[in-house]
């Protein structure tokens, strides 16, 4: 039972205007929309204590004997005009005449609904949501799949499924056409029951045929199609402000490696949000950033997995503006977990909000402590003492100009010379959630670790910083820092966490964030940040820890170590060359669409330190200067020729992160046979190759996915083994989604 006072809609009204598209020209044979079917018209209706004849929904069908009644239908529980006692389900048809179907291209069918339904036009299934599986026939006494909300009572709008125009020209016909649609609840102990359609048409001509829209339509896009997965985002009229966030509606077309069309009404989501603006500096873009949650029909947090991304809530959408690149974060996360480390993964997709065309963007996991994220102990009220006090914490030193940050400023004992005092806010848990003893132990540590690292004993081995920190991960997150010459590195988004100290307990740096101003992209700084053949940025004095560790020699020796090691695979040149790569190709037709949308090609945008007139130079100018910054590390870090097929190691294999291939990119130090076999894990092999005498040296091979056949195998885990001249030399697991 979900006991609720429902309100009935009324006197709202906001003006929509349909976005302009001058970028598409198939936009211009829509003249505008009208309504054939509004929920308050009169409908036939069949209760459902039984199950209706198999054609209920064909246009022959007689449903004279059918009761009669004004929509919505429910429980009467404030929006329902027909009234339906304890029944799980009501099958209603709704008949309209159109006199000419030559004008009109497209459909949109709204539905409020709780808690599923299936929708026909003319005995063809439109639509369907949160019942059964598309093209299936659902019994009148089905379940629906889980709890949906109407939202129209609460002020909201309805969900939109676009009708695309090959099912307009198939089965719409002149002269009178049924819509048909079957509404299901998920019990009949449930307190409320809602169906609430609309259905409308484009019309490619000026005169008016049928009736007006409703106030609140927003006219959807429809001829549009892209390789990368495309998300519409609906505020039904408000305004995204900084905060708080408001709630909207998400749809998400991701066909996986096929193209993703606007009218594609199978949606890898669809559903409820709230969203707000994100980003501090970048607000004053016209390109905006957003922060968002998933949330089911009751506002509660919805752990979904979006476009490959293992599940979550908690999401962002980055605007990439001041990079024409659109690839700096991208790679910077990239490297950062090809360090070993967690880092955000990212997607590439293009976004609608309101119907207007907003253009590429990145969606990504926002940084929090869960098992697929930041991998710490859960940290409760209860957690107060002993081991359980001790973790886990994310902590960050970022800018403070934002209302309602909460942290503290760390005063270490001695302070070390010039260093200015840092302020460390609270991340995980958020301040109203820790407790006093939380507090005081947190604050603590991170008190003796400063003083430790500032006093002359700093680098004792075993109580010195090492005693506090592990200085793997504050070596990894230097050198990312100094390869993307990173301005704000040591004072901005300078992530860390500590687990409990059953699990190590040490503070580790990271995970990295915000690298849109790095690798050039940038004209300000004492450090020349733009200039990749100078400087160390790390010397500077706001977070003093990275200078003070490079002033011990096992800590610095560690850095050169790591550097190397990265050099011969994980930060090969020719792997970073292939990453770049990968993405030019993924965003060769987005980017024009984007740069139309946004003509900032060829003028400065703050703080370009260079720009360029077109898209495919800014990525060159970007692939340049990181091969210059590595070429200047190299020579200061001694690792100069490390990319040398004399020193490469003899195998490397990682996923390509920007396709649903996977990618097994080999380094052999000599000629070699290779046969790399898939097995499912009952041990039916999925997939085999051999090549034979590979040169040494670098070479890719890729698995797309396809069984021997080319048939998609399913998802799961799968593992490979690779075999050299007939010896296995390397076992793996692979998860495809």
């Amino acid at each position: 039972y979900r006991g609720k006072v429902k309100k009935l809609l009324t006197g709202l009204v906001i003006g929509c205007v349909m976005a302009s598209f001058p970028v598409f020209a198939q936009q211009d044979t829509v003249n505008h929309w009208e309504t054939v079917v509004f929920a308050s018209d009169t409908f036939r209706y069949f209760p459902g204590t039984s199950q209706p004849p198999a054609d209920w929904m064909q246009p022959a069908f007689d449903d004279t004997f059918w009761q009669e009644g004004p929509g919505g239908f429910g429980y009467g529980d404030g929006d329902d005009a027909t009234v339906l006692d304890g029944i799980l389900s009501v099958f209603l048809r709704k008949s309209f005449t159109i006199t000419d179907t030559s004008i009109i291209p497209w459909g949109v069918l709204h539905m409020d609904y709780d808690d599923g339904f299936v929708a026909y036009l003319n005995g063809h299934e439109i639509a369907r949501g949160n019942l059964g599986q598309p093209g299936t026939a659902v019994p009148y006494n089905q379940s629906a799949d889980t709890w949906h909300e109407a939202v129209m009572y609460q002020g909201g709008y309805p969900e939109t499924f676009v009708v695309p125009a090959e099912i307009i020209k198939q089965y719409m016909m002149e002269g009178e056409n049924v819509l048909a649609i079957q509404v299901n609840n998920y019990g009949t102990t449930s307190s409320d029951f809602s169906a609430i359609p609309f259905f409308s048409i484009a019309l490619t001509d000026s005169g008016l045929h049928y009736r007006q829209p409703p106030a609140w339509f927003i006219p959807p896009s429809t001829e549009f199609s892209s390789s990368l997965p495309i998300i519409l985002i609906n505020t039904f009229g408000q305004t995204i402000p900084d905060e708080p966030r408001i709630i909207a509606r998400m749809e998400v077309i991701d066909n996986r490696g096929n193209v993703n069309k606007l009218t594609d009404s199978l949606y890898a989501y669809n559903g409820r949000i709230s969203i707000e603006l994100r980003g501090s500096s970048t607000q004053m873009f016209p390109k905006k950033a957003y922060s968002l949650e998933t949330q089911d029909s009751l506002g509660e947090n919805n752990n979904v997995s979006l476009l490959g991304l293992p599940g979550e809530n908690d999401w962002v959408l980055y605007a990439p503006y001041s990079d024409k690149s659109m690839m700096r974060n991208v790679v910077a996360y990239k490297m950062w977990r090809d360090m070993g480390h967690w880092g955000p993964r990212t997607r590439y997709c293009e976004l609608f909000l309101n119907g207007d065309y907003k253009g590429v963007y990145v969606f990504m996991e926002k940084i929090k402590r869960d098992k697929n994220r930041v991998h710490i102990a859960r940290l409760d009220s209860a957690d107060i003492s002993g081991d359980a006090v001790t973790g886990g914490y994310i902590l960050k030193i970022d800018k403070t100009d934002e209302a309602g940050i909460e942290g503290w400023t760390s005063e270490p004992s001695p302070q070390y010379p010039g260093a200015m005092l840092n302020f460390i806010q609270y991340v995980y848990p958020k301040y109203e959630n820790l407790m006093p003893e939380q507090i005081v132990y947190i604050q603590y540590f991170m008190q003796q670790m400063e003083s430790t690292l500032a006093s002359q004993g700093f680098a004792d081995p075993d109580n010195g910083y090492a005693k506090f920190i592990d200085p793997a991960s504050f070596a990894d997150f230097l050198l990312i820092n100094e390869l993307g010459k990173n301005v704000d590195g040591y004072r901005f988004s300078t992530y860390m966490y500590k687990d409990r100290d059953s699990n190590g307990g040490k503070l580790m740096a990271g995970p990295v964030w915000d690298f849109n101003l790095c690798f050039g992209n940038v004209d300000y700084g004492v450090q020349q940040c733009w200039d990749p053949n100078s400087g160390w940025v790390y010397q500077g004095d706001r977070i003093f820890w990275w200078k003070r560790l490079m002033q011990d020699p096992a800590f610095e020796n560690l850095v050169k170590t790591r550097w190397s090691n990265m050099r011969i695979g994980l930060l090969s040149n020719t792997r970073i060359r292939q990453d770049i790569d990968s993405l030019r190709i993924l965003l060769s037709g987005p980017q024009i669409r984007n740069y139309q949308r946004w003509p900032i090609l060829g003028t400065y945008v703050w703080p370009n330190k260079v720009v360029y007139p077109t898209w495919e130079q800014e990525v060159d100018a970007l692939a340049g200067w990181i091969q210059n910054r590595l070429d200047w590390m190299d020579s200061r870090l001694g690792t100069t020729g490390v990319n040398s097929p004399a020193v490469f190691t003899d195998i490397l294999i990682y996923p390509n992160p920007f396709t649903d291939r996977i990618g097994f990119y080999v380094h052999l130090q000599r000629q070699s046979d290779l046969q790399i076999d898939i097995y499912s894990l009952n041990g039916r092999k999925a997939w085999s190759v051999l090549q034979n005498n590979l040169p040494a040296g670098e070479t890719v091979i890729t698995w797309d996915g396809t069984d021997s056949r080319g048939a998609p195998v399913a998802g799961g885990v799968y593992i490979f083994t690779i075999s050299r001249n007939g010896e296995v030399i390397r076992r793996g697991k692979i998860i495809r989604q």
